[in-house]
């Protein structure tokens, strides 16, 4: 299917000023579900623009931000890696490492990055607190539990449990963490 009519199919023009509707209201949803309707927004959108061949890619740099649109739409995948990436898109995993060094990352830094991120948000977030740190994890593709803490603690100098406790309530609103991804070159 090719991408202009994912796009004209699932997302008509009244489909999207709903969408624009959503986003202008999403800070007024209560307790972190304007950040998971975003999420799910988001999805939406890179799911009609992905289908797209990549024989339909002019630049290393469009290929790379697809690359990209097609791993945020799949964090939670525990198999998303090089070499599924590589063969979803076409090439080779060597180009896609190739891709990601020219941004200063590896792809597979890149997506657990992206991960630890997304876990952070759903620590912080009080409407996600009966969850175990496990659960979020496996949502968002981890399943190594016993190695979450410290690689929550290396990306970001705290530990499930520190993040879970400094976002408790009264202990202040939790951060938004932002889509923190690469810059172009």
């Amino acid at each position: 299917m090719d991408a202009e009519f994912a796009a004209a199919n699932l997302l008509r023009p009244e489909d999207l000023q709903a969408v624009a509707s959503s986003i202008q209201r999403i800070d007024d949803l209560p307790d972190g579900f304007g950040l998971h309707l975003a999420d799910a927004l988001a999805s939406l959108l890179v799911a009609s623009l992905t289908d797209a061949g990549p024989q339909r890619v002019e630049t290393a740099a469009g290929l790379t931000d697809r690359i990209i649109a097609y791993a945020l739409a799949n964090l939670n995948d525990p198999a998303l890696s090089v070499d599924s990436v590589a063969r979803r898109h076409g090439i080779s995993s060597r180009y896609l490492h190739r891709l990601f060094q020219r941004r200063g990352t590896t792809f597979a830094a890149w997506v657990r990055r992206e991960r630890l991120i997304r876990i952070r948000r759903d620590l912080q977030d009080p409407a996600l607190a009966t969850r175990t740190a496990a659960a979020i994890a496996a949502r968002w593709g981890i399943r190594d539990a016993g190695h979450l803490s410290r690689a929550l603690k290396r990306e970001f100098g705290r530990t499930a449990a520190d993040i879970r406790r400094e976002a408790a309530p009264g202990r202040g609103s939790p951060g938004r963490a932002g889509h923190e991804g690469l810059s172009r070159t």
